[in-house]
């Protein structure tokens, strides 16, 4: 990913930024992204399951839940909490997903299981 240009435009536009030039930073903002989205990626594909999380968050700002769902749905399974707290609203409210309050409760008890207290509380207000 990383190469001689990304880094060269890298350096120049965080000078351009420093010195105030507004665009300078949004540009390197866009850079940055671009680079994080790979890095998540390359993390998630070789089974660090807290990447496939960001990533899902990634795609969720993005408004592409088709492509969040799975990676949350494995990082859940690897015993990422917010990856089963996430899901259990998805399904809860019917966000990219079909509303399902069943499937909400079953991401809702797995974030319990894990250890989330306030998702055990959410069980107890729904039995």
């Amino acid at each position: 990913m990383t190469n001689y240009r990304l880094d060269e435009a890298e350096i120049l536009l965080r000078t351009a930024c420093e010195a105030k030039f507004y665009k300078a930073c949004s540009n390197l903002g866009a850079l940055y992204n671009k680079k994080s989205l790979w890095y998540f990626q390359h993390s998630c594909a070789n089974g660090f399951y807290g990447a496939c999380d960001n990533l899902g968050k990634f795609y969720v700002g993005s408004f592409k839940y088709d492509t969040a769902i799975p990676l949350f749905t494995d990082a859940c399974d690897h015993g990422i909490v917010s990856s089963c707290q996430i899901l259990a609203f998805m399904y809860y409210i019917g966000k990219g997903v079909q509303q399902n309050p069943a499937n909400a409760m079953k991401f809702y008890e797995k974030a319990c299981k894990l250890g989330s207290k306030n998702d055990c509380e959410t069980l107890k207000k729904f039995k």
